[in-house]
């Protein structure tokens, strides 16, 4: 008797280590699962934040987000840049690396 009571003790921890292993992977899943949808991009997010650049015409700043949402890593890096003058410098870059002239 005293051995088949150790087996089911065994059985029992095998089975509490199976399920330890098991939440362990699902808690891993879960955590690359949030961190993927950290970094999506919230296109109206950016859309909000690059229309709020002084100095600029409606028509150029929505050419600009146009421009930012084809390359994600841009449009991250723009959100990333919490100071207004980069923000702005970065339109500026944008107008004269495209040679841009806005027809209003």
């Amino acid at each position: 008797m005293y051995k088949r009571d150790n087996i089911g003790r065994d059985i029992v921890c095998l089975k509490m280590i199976m399920l330890k292993s098991y939440l362990k992977n699902v808690g891993d899943v879960a955590f690359v699962i949030h961190n993927l949808s950290k970094n999506q991009l919230d296109i109206n997010e950016l859309y909000a934040e690059v229309m709020k650049i002084k100095g600029f015409d409606e028509i150029t700043l929505n050419d600009a987000f146009n421009y930012l949402i084809q390359n994600k890593i841009l449009a991250k890096t723009f959100i990333a840049k919490k100071n207004v003058n980069l923000r702005k410098i970065w339109v500026q870059n944008f107008v004269n690396q495209h040679h841009y002239r806005s027809d209003c």
